[in-house]
């Protein structure tokens, strides 16, 4: 049996680590994101059904920042979901129709943050890579990933394509 070379391809991305893959996506210059949820009597706490994330412009020049509603902005935010053996849980936005549909985007000053929240129980909107149901921990770590495609209208609209992540840290769960 012989194999495209496509084929091939797409055997040996996935065979890749995520970090060599990572390595391959350029850092969204500029941004920096963060789960806003800092520690009290030294514990973080996260409740799954409203986790605030910040999106904040670092630089010194203003960045445009596709917003959510539009199939640009939509699959921008996702999480991972570390458990204490070492397995990960990636949570995205689940595929969707568009009844309308066009690039639409914030324009973040420099310093300026932008503030999303994001119900991950909310199953109608969040696919979980693995049942939520098997993070069985009350401690778990978690991060942010903000991912911006590189595509025509990123280039028109001036939307920088890239990927931010927040650090992982360890949340005690709600």
């Amino acid at each position: 049996m012989r194999l495209s070379a496509l084929t091939l391809f797409a055997v040996l991305l996935v065979s890749l680590p995520l970090a060599a893959r990572e390595e391959e996506v350029p850092v969204l210059a500029g941004l920096s994101v963060e789960i806003a949820s800092p520690a009290r009597f030294g514990k973080r706490a996260l409740e799954l059904t409203s986790v605030p994330v910040v999106v904040a412009n670092r630089s010194a020049t203003e960045i445009n920042v596709w917003r959510e509603w539009c199939s640009w902005g939509w699959f921008q935010l996702s999480f991972e979901i570390r458990a204490g053996d070492g397995t990960v849980v990636t949570v995205r936005k689940k595929d969707r129709g568009w009844d309308k549909n066009y690039p639409d985007f914030w324009t973040l000053a420099p310093g300026e943050p932008l503030v999303l929240t994001a119900n991950l129980l909310d199953f109608d909107t969040w696919a979980w890579s693995s049942p939520a149901a098997n993070l069985r921990e009350k401690t778990l770590e978690v991060r942010a990933v903000f991912f911006t495609e590189k595509d025509e209208a990123s280039e028109e609209e001036e939307v920088p394509h890239g990927r931010a992540v927040s650090p992982w840290r360890r949340y005690e769960l709600n």
